[in-house]
């Protein structure tokens, strides 16, 4: 009987269906019953987080990098950089090796070559290829991934011709050892067992392993130098290498050992975002406080 009811409402119009509004019933609201009304999700406050306000840090910060790069070519001095001891003691630690006939050891973590921290390692990877090459000191660079593989051998070859020594460029000592975590911080240990590098530099991200690869770096008496962006491991850097680059650092250090001007300029236009930032944020809060 109930369906045989709905069958005439529904054939008489008064009730249905349809994509747009789902079901009504015209007999409901003849009755005098209203059907219920439809609540509207209050839309929440724009925020940082919007891609609009994003896309705006980002246009804003291209064009005060293109400013400074564009003032740069025309002869205007940028702001200096301040000195970073890790990057410093990158030649000390070249010229150690070199004094006592060892290699130098550089890895640039586990991330593949499409990360931030890995591009910069590269910077730092091209000028100690140019330094081992100029001294005549083997360098080996181990890897975890197959497309850092591939950089690392375009980049030290490309360091020893720019350094008057093509000859210095070995392939044999550019060497991927596995994707897996532990079982390439075994690689590099056992690489520092047999060849007792005489510097260890850690450039990029890094997680647990970095520890093991401390560890194998100071059993085999090398000079330390640590940079990585995960604060995570910071402390494990800072606590078991000779020298840290620390954070942002990392990012910096590709810009100073380039001495490229587009670069130095997307280094200061980047610190003067950060203070505007900051400056915009303590206004807010005090605004909020008063």
């Amino acid at each position: 009987m109930r369906i045989a009811c709905w069958r005439r409402l529904t054939a008489s119009g008064l009730c249905g269906f349809s994509v747009a509004g789902g079901w009504r019933c015209a007999a409901v609201a003849a009755a005098g019953v209203a059907p219920p009304a439809r609540t509207s999700i209050p839309r929440p406050p724009l925020t940082l987080g919007e891609p609009w306000t994003s896309l705006a840090i980002l246009v804003g910060l291209g064009v005060l990098t293109s400013a400074l790069a564009a003032g740069s070519r025309r002869g205007r001095a940028l702001p200096p950089v301040r000195s970073l001891p890790g990057l410093a003691a990158l030649e000390d630690a070249v010229g150690r090796a070199t004094e006592l006939g060892r290699p130098v050891h550089l890895t640039e973590g586990i991330e593949d070559a499409r990360s931030p921290q890995t591009i910069a390692a590269f910077g730092v990877l091209r000028h100690t290829a140019a330094l081992a090459a100029r001294y005549r000191t083997p360098l080996i660079v181990t890897s975890a991934d197959p497309t850092v593989q591939a950089v690392n051998e375009a980049v030290v070859r490309r360091a020893c011709i720019e350094a008057g020594a093509p000859e210095r460029y070995n392939p044999d000592d550019i060497r991927y050892l596995s994707d897996s975590q532990f079982a390439y911080a075994g690689g590099i240990t056992g690489i520092f067992r047999r060849e007792r590098p005489a510097a260890n530099i850690l450039v990029g991200a890094f997680n647990a392993e970095a520890m093991v690869l401390i560890e194998a770096g100071a059993e085999a008496g090398a000079l330390q130098i640590g940079a990585t962006a995960n604060t995570y491991q910071l402390p494990f850097f800072v606590a078991g290498c000779d020298y840290a680059l620390i954070a942002e650092e990392v990012f910096a250090a590709a810009a100073i050992l380039s001495g490229d001007r587009s670069q130095h300029a997307a280094l200061v236009a980047q610190d003067w975002a950060k203070v505007a930032l900051i400056a915009l944020i303590l206004a807010g809060a005090l605004a909020a406080i008063l």
